[in-house]
């Protein structure tokens, strides 16, 4: 988040163990220097931001890694424009309503920064839409892990190394016979030449 010129880090603290957030806390972050405020609705273990950070650069935006793999299609970016009044992306600093022709293009200019926010909020809604089926996908793999070790833990040994053994026991009797079968002409062969 920038204004072209301006980085600000804003440390949280709560009224948590250690001054971090409790769970289910609200906490305001005022970047004042961007004129941006943010709110944050804290639930999590108490381990997940102990000593952490936030910090927001001019201009940057933000990037989030949403895979185990260290790829660029495990990782989420997004920028956020200037959009203040003020800022280079929407420039209405000065709009002259003095003539016909003023106040028409002020009208112009108000138009491309509506066109310019709606950009945003669109990119913005593209980064929370992706987000929010990223989070749905890591919860079906925990629920699908989860599920995979409990069939692993609620196993019954005896009962599987039983049905290995009767198999175990079906193949060598199956190699047995096939030999005797392979014998059975031999014999007679032998027992007609003499």
């Amino acid at each position: 988040m920038t204004d072209g010129t301006t980085t600000q880090t804003v440390t949280l603290t709560g009224t948590g163990t250690d001054g971090a957030p409790a769970d289910g806390e609200k906490i305001t972050a005022n970047f004042d220097q961007l004129g941006i405020t943010l709110t944050l609705d804290w639930s999590y273990d108490d381990a997940d931001l102990d000593g952490k950070i936030i910090t927001v650069d001019a201009g940057s935006g933000g990037q989030f890694q949403v895979g185990a793999d260290n790829a660029s299609d495990n990782r989420i970016s997004f920028t956020i424009g200037n959009l203040k009044a003020t800022g280079s992306t929407l420039s209405l600093t000065s709009a002259d309503l003095s003539s016909k022709t003023a106040a028409q293009s002020a009208i112009t200019s108000i138009d491309s920064a509506i066109d310019a926010v709606n950009s945003q909020r669109s990119g913005l809604g593209a980064v929370q839409n992706r987000l929010g089926y990223t989070i749905a996908n890591v919860n079906n793999q925990v629920e699908n892990i989860q599920a995979s070790e409990s069939t692993i833990r609620d196993a019954d040994f005896a009962l599987e190394m039983t049905s290995y053994t009767r198999s175990q026991i079906l193949v060598q009797a199956g190699t047995a016979m096939l030999a005797q079968a392979n014998a059975t002409p031999r014999n007679v062969l032998t027992l007609l030449r003499g």
